[in-house]
């Protein structure tokens, strides 16, 4: 029986081939359920963070220790869908069918408190069956270090100007 290396190789050309709107487009994991942080209830996902999460302020400081580190996981977590810089702009982002949020937007750092972002990157956001950002509660588990990584999107705002 012949091997099926080379027509998987011929298939995988042919597709990756095709133009961009035709190819299939990447999933990230599904979002975590257990624990997303503070506000959830475990009812279906909402994109809306909770009242509650909006009054949730960030426990640390923003010191040069504390941004290193959340700069650290918004290059290895955000970066591939939001860019360097958060404007939505990452290697991947052309693959998903709803395009990544722009980060350092003014208009929305100053809409979302800590707490509604903290909420949103523990909890993740699903429309049916897509992923439209995955739940960081298992990628990044410690609570502290995902308020690092709220720290650091804070910074963006400064980086757009």
């Amino acid at each position: 029986m012949p091997s099926p290396a080379p027509f998987l190789a011929a298939a995988l050309v042919a597709l990756w081939a095709a133009p961009s709107s035709e190819r299939p487009r990447p999933r990230p994991s599904p979002p975590a359920s257990p624990s997303p942080g503070p506000g959830a209830t475990g009812d279906a996902v909402r994109w809306d963070a909770p009242e509650q999460a909006r009054f949730v302020k960030n426990p640390l400081p923003p010191s040069a220790e504390n941004l290193a580190k959340g700069a650290s996981h918004f290059k290895r977590f955000c970066v591939p869908c939001h860019g360097p810089l958060g404007k939505g702009d990452g290697p991947v982002a052309r693959y998903w069918v709803q395009p990544p949020k722009d980060l350092s937007d003014p208009a929305r750092q100053e809409r979302l408190s800590d707490g509604e972002i903290f909420w949103k990157l523990s909890r993740g956001h699903r429309q049916g069956a897509d992923v439209v950002m995955p739940s960081f509660s298992e990628r990044i588990p410690a609570g502290e270090e995902r308020w690092k990584l709220v720290l650091y999107v804070r910074t963006l705002r400064a980086a757009r100007q």
